[in-house]
């Protein structure tokens, strides 16, 4: 009995085309789909392709496989258990060439780590791997340029690894204000100083317009942020060199659309450093010793101690 229309199989055609070679040129024609679909990003939602591609979904289904097998994508998961991928070159995927399991186990960990990157021993703790085995393992990874071994500050001993094109976070390279993991004072102190000559110079500045003169000035090749700029103004205050500016009616500069008003600072008022010892009368007086409170010689009577604290209109 022949089967009823609406419960065959569909082909998608009724032609004297063979089923394989139907087969193969739709596979072809759905891989050249998707090559172009991704050559203009970086990562996809599995629901956006499901979404674009539609009934031919199914389909795709065997050509994503093919490029996770050739590392052309790799597949992550979202916080909400939802799957998406990352797109690589063929460039990027060729370095991917032979590399077995462990070695894309230790890849997913220092990937996972972000910019914050991973050590050696929780890489240990993570895989269950021999140390030896993944000392081979990070060496291969770095000759391949897919990571690389970054120095902390925090523990000059010690190295994290993060991707090869992930810029490490601020904990292990100190910033702008650190060479080679050291300290650079000499360039701190030179943006220090810039930073008070504008202030002088325009009588009271915010963080947003040191930041644009900054940028405008190309003073320095390192880009400073807003962030590392507060960091040296912040110095300046502990070292008493520039103060907040208060100004009668607000304290800073209006930001656009808002009603608050950003900080400005100015040059403290400082107060001349001055010797007291020598200074005072006491530390001159000739007859010192002889001073005493209730004495004929005394602090209450003295017409010099007066003078010097101003007080001579004062009763005690």
């Amino acid at each position: 009995m022949e089967e009823p229309a609406s419960k065959r199989p569909r082909t998608g055609s009724d032609s004297s085309v063979s089923v394989g070679d139907s087969n193969s040129k739709g596979n072809a024609q759905i891989r050249r789909r998707f090559e172009k679909y991704i050559s203009s990003k970086s990562e996809i939602q599995d629901k956006e392709l499901r979404d674009d591609f539609g009934a031919a979904y199914a389909s795709l289904v065997p050509v994503i496989n093919d490029f996770l097998r050739n590392r052309r994508l790799q597949l992550f998961q979202n916080a909400d258990a939802s799957l998406f991928y990352k797109v690589q070159t063929a460039e990027v995927a060729k370095k991917y060439e032979g590399l077995d399991q462990n070695h894309m186990m230790v890849l997913q960990e220092i990937t996972q780590s972000g910019n914050k990157g991973i050590w050696l021993k929780i890489i240990r703790l993570k895989t269950r791997l021999a140390q030896y085995e993944i000392s081979k393992i990070l060496k291969n990874l770095e000759k391949r340029c897919l990571i690389k071994a970054v120095k902390s500050i925090t523990s000059k001993n010690k190295k994290v690894y993060v991707l090869y094109d992930v810029i490490p976070a601020r904990e292990h390279t100190g910033g702008p204000w650190y060479t080679d993991q050291e300290f650079d004072e000499e360039f701190v102190g030179f943006v220090g100083k810039w930073i008070k000559n504008v202030i002088k110079v325009n009588g009271s500045c915010s963080i947003t317009e040191l930041a644009d003169m900054l940028k405008s000035a190309k003073i320095s090749k390192i880009e400073l942020s807003q962030e590392d700029l507060k960091s040296v103004i912040d110095m300046l205050i502990y070292e008493g060199e520039i103060e907040e500016f208060i100004h009668p009616e607000h304290s800073g500069v209006q930001l656009a659309g808002s009603s608050f008003y950003e900080k400005k600072w100015k040059l403290s008022s400082k107060i001349n450093p001055n010797d007291f010892f020598t200074e005072t009368p006491c530390g001159v007086c000739p007859v010192a010793d002889d001073c005493a409170p209730g004495a004929d010689i005394s602090p209450t009577n003295c017409k010099y101690m007066d003078d010097w604290l101003g007080s001579d209109s004062l009763q005690f």
